[in-house]
Formats: structure tokens, sequence, C-alpha cells
């Protein structure tokens, strides 16, 4: 295995000739900013079904498998914290914490 610096400091890794050129991508969903106490920003890849939620104090969730219309009515929330907590999280979603070093 071998790593060549990317911007930023953050390393790519090729493993056996096969170079993960996307890894930007796959570590770094675009996320949008929003207004909230408890969520800073929110993403959504419709292909995948990925939401990833970035919260006050920097810490991202990715939850799989969340249909596109949770995502749009969690947008369109006047209480994103509390649509995400009991539609979201409370509803049993398989999530996984992203920890991003650079």
């Amino acid at each position: 295995m071998r790593t060549k610096r990317l911007p930023g400091g953050l390393e790519d890794l090729t493993i056996k000739g096969l170079e993960f050129v996307g890894l930007f991508e796959i570590l770094f969903m675009k996320r949008e900013h929003v207004q909230s106490s408890s969520i800073q920003a929110i993403g959504y890849d419709p292909v995948k079904k990925i939401l990833e939620v970035e919260f006050v104090g920097h810490h991202v969730y990715r939850y799989l498998n969340v249909p596109e219309i949770l995502y749009m009515r969690l947008m369109k929330a006047v209480s994103k914290g509390n649509f995400f907590n009991t539609k979201i999280r409370d509803a049993g979603f398989e999530f996984e914490e992203i920890n991003i070093r650079s």
C-alpha cells in the first residue's frame, strides 16, 4: 500500500495498484448548513440513500438507506433537531460515525 498527499493534508490510498481517486468525495459529502441549535449541516446522496448529519461540535454521522422524502422533510422542518431525533435517529436506521483526521 502506498499513499500520496491530497489538499488539506489528507492522504489518498493506493492498494494493489488501484487508486481511489474519489477519496475526497467519499469522505466529504457536500453538506448544506442549516439553522439549528444542534445540527450544523446536512447532506444527502439520493443514489446511495445516505444521509449525513454534522452536529454542532463537528461530530458527523452517516445514516444508511434513508428515503429521500425524509431528507426533504428534514430540510423543511421548523425544528430540524426534533425531526431528526424522532424520524431518523429513533427510527432505527443503521448509522456510522465518520472520523476524519487530517
